[in-house]
């Protein structure tokens, strides 16, 4: 089995490796065929900070894209013809066109979120809507070339079979967590956890200062280092396993990210995998993971976090979260790998 993904050493590193662990200990050999150390002429797009100074300088092209998505399926092509894989895995969408070739393998796209339908949200990123046309020609190329389809949450896999795609070959294939032996506690006064990318516009980092300046006990970690660190009470980036030592974690998404709202955060999976309670905002609808979620907007955030802290609502909602991690153990999200590899 070959793993097409990026290891950046961060997110997207999390979801390949974990496949390849869970088929690894089933008897499969897998290789992990990383763009960073492919000899493709587009590599700048995971030079994670000039891609950034790209898309907010509004140089991200669509026919540069579908131009390097291209030659990138081409030499993709030959590498896994080459190395005569029974089975590939493509977790980059930008690289997701080597599924349209003439592979004699069986062909999975693992696809992190509809990829064109992000695009359309995200006016950071400078693509016209002509040239997002143009690329859902290829996404929808590769969607019906593809042996199966998934996504990283489930929601997303509703959302393409609405407005885009509804194929018979999408499947589930939800993230997962480890839920951890040590798990967080209740402490007073509560402190409350902001870990994940502080750029792009659905995270409405403007929400995460405001909600800050209200609640004195949020601390945020993540990437890039935002200008604005003192109000954001920025603390650098962070490993997960800082989250024991918090007693909520943080979801804020821009209402008007449509697919998002409806979408799915890395972030609240870790979140629970600690038995934190997920503060997230109430406009927010993803079913298997909202349900034991505490709503709030930004009148009432304060009023949650007060309700919130007493012990004993504290450690039922904790107690639900931490069943929710246990419920989506990578060894249960991942298994319809398993039923489709053997």
């Amino acid at each position: 089995v070959g793993i097409i993904c990026c290891l950046d050493g961060a997110a997207n590193s999390v979801r390949p490796l974990e496949i390849k662990r869970f088929l690894t200990a089933r008897g499969h050999n897998v290789e992990l065929i990383d763009a960073n150390k492919l000899d493709l002429d587009w590599k700048w797009l995971y030079k994670k900070a000039k891609f950034r100074n790209l898309l907010l300088s509004g140089r991200y092209r669509c026919n540069r894209i579908l131009e390097k998505a291209r030659s990138g399926a081409r030499l993709l092509e030959k590498e896994i013809k080459r190395r005569t894989f029974d089975a590939i895995i493509c977790e980059v969408a930008e690289l997701s066109g080597v599924l349209t070739r003439k592979l004699e393998c069986l062909k999975i796209f693992d696809c992190p979120t509809p990829w064109t339908a992000e695009l359309r949200e995200s006016p950071e990123f400078g693509v016209s809507c002509e040239d997002i046309d143009e690329l859902a020609v290829l996404e929808l190329e590769v969607y019906t070339s593809a042996d199966y389809v998934a996504f990283h949450w489930e929601t997303y896999a509703d959302y393409v079979r609405e407005h885009f795609y509804d194929g018979n070959n999408i499947i589930t294939l939800n993230w997962g967590c480890h839920p951890k032996p040590r798990r967080a506690r209740f402490e007073s006064p509560p402190r409350i956890a902001f870990l994940g990318k502080l750029y792009h516009s659905w995270v409405d980092v403007p929400l995460l200062e405001r909600l800050v300046r209200a609640s004195r006990n949020i601390d945020v970690y993540g990437i890039p280092e935002p200008e604005n660190k003192e109000k954001l009470n920025y603390r650098g980036y962070a490993k997960p396993d800082v989250l024991v030592d918090y007693q909520f974690g943080l979801v804020t998404i821009a209402p008007h990210a449509k697919l998002k709202c409806h979408g799915f955060s890395a972030k609240h999976v870790e979140y629970v995998s600690y038995g934190l309670p997920v503060l997230e905002p109430e406009w927010r609808d993803i079913p298997g993971l909202t349900e034991t979620s505490i709503p709030y907007n930004e009148d009432n955030f304060v009023e949650q976090v007060q309700r919130y802290s007493d012990p004993e609502l504290w450690q039922e909602k904790s107690d639900e979260a931490y069943e929710l991690a246990r419920s989506l153990d990578w060894n249960i999200t991942l298994q319809p790998l398993a039923d489709i590899i053997g």
